[in-house]
């Protein structure tokens, strides 16, 4: 009999890949522990509302307010990706000492005000501010520094803007501008306010801080229930491992799936929903993968396979370890999970031979 798990355990069958997770003993597991169903998320947009409670932890210097006209601006570390692909990091200090900068932040890349409308009309702008004498435009928000990058394309953005990650929030909650969005069903968890601020030698001098669309969401339980499904799970979209290995394994594969009974593939990734449309966008995914977002790490908590990736530079935060399962109405039949960083086991290939 096929047995529900704790949600600090990791669901586990008997597979090649070995966790130091505690696991079940049993041939089968639940896909889904709790009674109430986890929710994915697909696409669109949502109000946003604001902090009532500021997060209890930073790994920089934290002010008591949210910071206002004639503060200094904390110290904090921000990154971006190279054209050589390198990650770079981009200490507060080193872009606003004695320098005029404007620093636009954003709920989240790929959003649609975001995308159409807030950091465009920067973009337009820049030659008018240049003459003003500001030496630099720069962009933060709360993705990681792939996600930036796949944006800044997107955007065709080129000198104008510098979009800059902050991706585990550190600057933000520093600054007393976090925004909880974790009741969103898009999965934008906690990001930033919406603001403009003029700096002048690391001062604030000017801050315009603002306050703070349909949404398919899909339950575990209607994704699983009566059907065979093949569940991957990436660390996090735009990434290169992810894109041009894991996920595409899946797509080119699609027929051989199909051809052994699998009603779905889906995809899962600690990210939101804008940011999994766009990637799905950007690698030309038809129907062959459904690509969800588990975007507040809900489910992949539930499951035991989260992974702390706050210490990678390009800003990951807390996301899924890697893996590929086969699922037959809702119960874990084949899980090949990865360790670390790995991709030795969950690809495409592994998984149907196994299946």
């Amino acid at each position: 009999m096929a047995a529900a798990i704790a949600t600090t355990a990791t669901i586990a069958v008997p597979r090649l890949a070995a966790s130091s997770s505690p696991i079940l003993r049993q041939p089968t597991s639940l896909l889904f522990p709790h009674k109430k169903p986890l929710t994915f998320t697909t696409s669109s947009s949502s109000p946003h509302s604001r902090l009532h409670q500021p997060l209890k932890y930073s790994t920089v210097p934290k002010i008591s307010a949210v910071i206002s006209v004639g503060d200094k601006l904390p110290e904090a570390t921000l990154s971006c990706i190279e054209p050589s692909g390198d990650v770079r990091t981009v200490p507060i200090s080193d872009f606003t000492a004695g320098r005029r900068i404007i620093i636009v932040a954003v709920p989240g890349a790929f959003t649609p005000t975001c995308s159409q409308n807030h950091l465009p009309g920067f973009v337009e702008k820049a030659a008018e501010f240049k003459a003003k004498g500001i030496d630099a435009i720069v962009c933060i928000s709360v993705n990681d520094a792939f996600v930036m990058k796949a944006w800044k394309a997107d955007l065709k953005i080129r000198n104008e803007v510098l979009l800059l990650s902050d991706g585990n929030g550190d600057f933000t909650r520093a600054i007393g501008c976090e925004l909880d969005l974790r009741d969103n069903p898009v999965g934008l968890g906690v990001r930033s306010r919406r603001y403009a601020m003029y700096i002048k030698n690391g001062v604030v001098k000017i801050l315009n801080l603002e306050e703070g669309g349909a949404v398919r969401t899909v339950s575990i339980s209607d994704l699983t229930s009566g059907k065979k499904v093949v569940l991957l799970a990436v660390p996090g979209a735009f990434t290169p491992t992810c894109s041009q290995k894991h996920l595409p394994g899946f797509v080119d594969n699609a027929a051989e799936f199909k051809a052994k009974g699998i009603d779905t593939i889906a995809c899962v990734s600690v990210n939101d929903a804008f940011v999994m449309k766009a990637w799905k966008a950007d690698l030309k995914i038809g129907d062959e993968v459904l690509l969800l977002s588990d975007g507040n790490g809900d489910f992949t908590r539930a499951i035991g396979c989260q992974i702390d990736l706050s210490d990678s530079p390009a800003g990951l935060g807390v996301r899924s370890r890697r893996y590929a399962m086969y699922v037959d109405d809702g119960v874990v039949k084949i899980l090949n999970l990865e360790e670390g960083g790995d991709f030795s086991v969950s690809s495409a290939e592994d998984l149907l031979k196994a299946i």
